[in-house]
Parts: structure tokens; C-alpha cells; sequence
């Protein structure tokens, strides 16, 4: 094993997520496992017995801090090829890890007090990776922890992973690179997009941009202090729901207006109501 230090109305959300869940499907490539309006709503969500995740409130990453805040769910919404540049620079090829040997390093650097806000009293710093013969005779590797007192096999990680990013709306890509020069010109690029990125983001961040626009934007329905009790999910999809009404609205008015021609235009981009991505 490998060790390195270094928005209205109940009903129009239940029949927007209903519209929603074979949309949903296609994206996953599979059946989601769990249910789209208890998600919405901000109900705990049961992996197993032992491991149940809770969705944060606005006040929940306020009182933590969004950098902590983005650092214990980064564990859990990431792949080798989120974190080539790192690991590159820790000379790991991002191909040659796999998705749960990764997670092993990163559970480590989990503060425990600050995951308390997504997973309770797990402390997922203690689990270490181990060998295991499974009902087939064969080795497998698990995630296993004396002071938890049970284990994770990658398919319980899957399910947590699964869940955890489309909670906090993160699409994991998987990209496969043999030639290594040309992982290195790969590496470059993605250097200058985060260097770029973070220089876009420089005295702010990605929430506070999001909650600006929020409470700035006349149709949006929680005041300040009220917004602090929403869920994750509820905020971020108000967001995206007020540019969709946004673009809707001003295609709606450039069709009245006759400067736009509009045969060109899908009609589902008039539809209010159409699904957020």
C-alpha cells in the first residue's frame, strides 16, 4: 500500500424534481440510489449503519469557515485526475492511483471536529488502509478503523462519493494519459487554469459571490438572516434557478421585441420550469 507524507411551493419542487430524476439518471450513467426530494429538503441520507451524511446549512459553513469547509468535503468529491497537478508534484502519475487508494491519503489530513457537520462522530483520520481476502478467495483492499470499529470497501466509498458530489454539485471527469510528455504539457495547462482561477476569485470566494448575487436579486425569497438556516442544495439550486429565469425572461422579451430571430432557438429554452444543470 502506498504511504506519503508531504422555490414556491412544496408541490412545484416535487414536480420539478420529478421531471428532473431520469435527466438525473442519464447524467450518473446509472440508477441514483437516493431520493431527489429528500436531497432537496436537507434529509440525512443513510449509507450503511454505520455512516449517515448530513447536509450543512448556510450557518453550518458559515460557522466553519469555507476554506475548512471546502477542505472535508475535498476528500470525498475528488478523483486522480481532480488532483493531477498535486499529485504530480508529488511524483504520482495521475493514471497510476487508484480513485479508493487516494481517498486513504486524503481521509487522513480530515480534521475530525470539523467533519462532525457531514458525517457525525466519524472520525475518518483513524481508518487505514488494509488487505483483505473477501468470499471469492481473493485480496482486496478496505479502509479499516480499530477506534471506529468497522470498515469501507470501495464500494461503500463509491456510494458516499456518489452521493457527496452531487450534493455539492461537483462532475468528476476521468482522463487516461500513456504518453507522459504529453501528460506533462497537460500538467502546465491545468497549472495556468487554477493559477487563473484563483486570481479571478482573489479577495473573495466562490460562495460569497453566489450568496451576493442571491440576496441582491429581487426574486430571491430569503432575507439575510433567513438564508443562514437553508440547505446547500436548496441555495445552490435557487441559484441556478434565477439564471435560468433570467436567460428565460430575456429571450421571452427579445421574442416580443422582433430583434431576435428565433427559429433557431430550442423551445425548451423558453421553459421556465426546464432543469437546472
Amino acid at each position: 500500500m502506498r504511504d506519503i507524507k508531504g422555490f414556491e411551493s412544496d408541490n412545484f419542487v416535487s414536480d420539478l424534481y420529478a421531471q428532473n430524476v431520469k435527466y438525473y439518471n442519464e447524467q450518473a450513467g446509472e440508477e441514483l440510489e437516493f431520493d431527489l426530494l429528500s436531497l432537496y429538503f436537507g434529509e440525512d441520507y443513510k449509507i450503511n449503519e454505520q455512516i449517515v451524511i448530513h447536509q450543512p446549512r448556510i450557518q453550518d459553513i458559515i460557522n466553519l469557515g469555507e476554506k475548512e469547509f471546502y477542505s472535508i468535503i475535498a476528500p470525498f468529491t475528488s478523483n486522480p485526475t481532480s488532483l493531477k497537478v498535486q499529485l504530480y508534484d508529488l511524483g504520482i502519475y495521475w493514471s497510476d492511483i487508484s480513485d479508493f487508494e487516494l481517498f486513504s491519503l486524503l481521509i487522513k489530513t480530515l480534521s475530525f471536529e470539523s467533519s462532525k457537520i457531514v458525517f457525525g462522530d466519524i472520525d475518518f483520520s483513524s481508518f487505514d488502509l488494509v488487505a483483505k481476502q473477501n468470499e471469492q478467495n481473493e485480496i482486496i483492499p478496505v479502509l479499516y478503523s480499530q477506534k471506529m470499529g468497522f470498515e469501507i470497501d470501495n464500494e461503500t466509498f463509491e456510494k458516499i462519493r456518489k452521493y457527496m458530489c452531487f450534493m455539492f454539485d461537483v462532475k468528476l471527469e476521468k482522463e487516461i494519459v500513456k504518453s507522459k510528455s504529453l501528460a506533462a504539457e497537460i500538467i502546465a495547462k491545468e497549472r495556468a487554469d487554477i493559477a487563473k482561477k484563483n486570481a479571478e476569485l482573489k479577495g473573495t470566494t466562490s460562495l460569497i459571490q453566489m450568496i451576493s448575487f442571491a440576496l441582491n436579486h429581487p426574486g430571491f425569497k430569503y432575507k439575510k438572516d433567513e438564508l443562514r438556516e437553508v440547505g446547500y442544495v436548496e441555495f445552490v439550486d435557487s441559484i441556478k434557478r434565477l439564471q435560468v429565469y433570467e436567460a428565460t425572461k430575456a429571450l421571452t422579451q427579445g421574442s416580443y421585441s422582433g430583434f431576435c430571430d428565433m427559429s433557431k432557438i430550442p423551445k425548451e429554452e423558453f421553459n421556465f420550469m426546464r432543469k437546472v444543470t
